[in-house]
């Protein structure tokens, strides 16, 4: 029996690409169940972040004018909020 499957052929083969979870889980390869762990966590991560950029669109009416210290601040401030998180 088995874990039914959420997700197409193409989101398995996706999370398997090298700059993802890779081929491989050390010696072994990766289970189903890790593989849809993962998509689960890609799509929750990606919607997190959707919604980070969302909001301040919303309330600025996307009249800011953003550069790239704007954006790495952006970053560095979610990196600490989910370090914070974690810890």
């Amino acid at each position: 029996m088995g874990l039914p499957l959420r997700y197409s052929k193409v989101n398995y083969e996706w999370c398997l690409d090298f700059k993802e979870m890779g081929k491989r889980c050390g010696s072994r390869a990766w289970t189903k169940e890790e593989m849809m762990a993962y998509l689960d966590w890609s799509k929750q991560e990606d919607d997190r972040i959707e919604e980070r950029v969302a909001i301040p669109m919303a309330v600025e009416g996307g009249n800011r004018r953003r550069g790239m210290r704007d954006i790495w601040n952006d970053v560095d401030q979610d990196i600490a909020e989910q370090e914070a998180l974690y810890n």
